[in-house]
């Protein structure tokens, strides 16, 4: 119950193209994870995206995944990342688009150089934004990702 009450993955509606947008905010389960709490989180992450895909809509258009690492939403420790990340990979989902928004001049130097080492297929989905979270709301706007629909807003 406490991984679902931080809310570390949240649905978002759908984007211009009738795709399902989810919001992952690191920064909210960073505590969670260094209690050896990985394999509820990864459950609480099946059960938002296999709900998600009892959709016909959502398994023909995909799903958009956007990563907020801005101001206080910043992972704090880098446990579990990657069993995460590797889950969101094995769940039977078409991934439309993935969009990385931070606020850190390194972690988005270090993201682009990863980017770059990507497979072709991948890196067309994959999205840098860098910048405050009206800026990076902004950037997502041009890909057809409201800022109202988002559950973000400068105060909080």
């Amino acid at each position: 119950i406490a991984c679902l009450k931080t809310s570390f993955i949240q649905h978002a509606g759908r984007d211009r193209s009738g795709r399902q947008t989810f919001v992952h905010f690191g920064g909210l389960h960073g505590d969670l994870v260094t209690s050896g709490t990985i394999q509820t989180l990864l459950r609480v992450q099946y059960y938002v995206i296999m709900k998600a895909l009892q959709s016909e809509e959502t398994q023909i258009r995909g799903t958009v995944s956007i990563w907020y690492a801005i101001g206080n939403l910043k992972v704090k420790t880098h446990k579990g990342f990657f069993e995460i990340f590797t889950c969101a990979r094995a769940l039977p989902q078409k991934k439309a688009a993935y969009h990385l928004c931070t606020d850190e001049m390194s972690q988005f130097a270090l993201c682009s150089v990863v980017v770059k080492l990507m497979k072709g297929n991948m890196r067309a989905r994959m999205r840098l934004h860098f910048g405050s979270l009206t800026e990076c709301q902004y950037q997502l706007s041009t890909y057809g990702i409201l800022p109202h629909s988002l559950p973000l807003y400068i105060n909080g």
